[in-house]
């Protein structure tokens, strides 16, 4: 597992209803019993269990040889959260394909730190960024809405009949510029 020293961002965590500084340097991994703990947090949380993925599915999307580079950060040997980003995913452009954040460190900013690093660190001379969220997951859709991103697509039906998944995108302008 390589650990990526040049950048930390100082992420507000709140524990007994006091803000305290944790340190957040994900590391990106393709050690198989890491992918498999993170294919586990996936299939247990919203909205893959809603949407009825299965272990297997979950493992299958987040192997090397689907060309998503996965992003873990760790306390104590547990997941706290992972990302898994497709370099080229959307036009070409970076796209976050899952962001998952355990139970009991949501609401504490990692997502956004690691939004932060996914265009900050990953991708710093992207004009645009991308990510599909889930019509059941409102609470998602917001963190991305507040971060700068911006629905400009929906997709009727994508996992199940009458779900739906939101395109999002975050641009710094054109691609091409006049």
């Amino acid at each position: 597992m390589a650990t990526n020293p040049i950048l930390l961002f100082d992420v507000p965590r709140r524990e007994e209803r006091k803000i305290v500084t944790a340190t957040f340097k994900p590391s990106e991994t393709t050690d198989e019993k890491i992918i498999l703990k993170c294919a586990e947090l996936m299939m247990s949380s919203t909205p893959w269990n809603q949407l009825l993925f299965t272990l297997e599915e979950c493992l299958e999307t987040l192997k090397p040889e689907q060309r998503v580079r996965v992003f873990v950060e760790m306390e104590s040997e547990e997941i706290v959260a992972f990302m898994a980003v497709l370099p080229g995913g959307f036009a070409e452009e970076p796209m976050v394909e899952y962001l998952c954040v355990s139970e009991g460190a949501r609401g504490n900013g990692v997502g956004t730190a690691f939004m932060q690093y996914f265009e900050t660190a990953l991708y710093p001379d992207a004009i645009n960024y991308y990510l599909l969220v889930s019509d059941i997951n409102g609470r998602a859709k917001r963190l991305y809405e507040r971060l700068g991103y911006c629905q400009v697509g929906l997709l009727e039906d994508f996992n199940i009949l009458g779900q739906q998944e939101f395109i999002m995108r975050k641009t710094k302008g054109p691609r091409h510029l006049q």
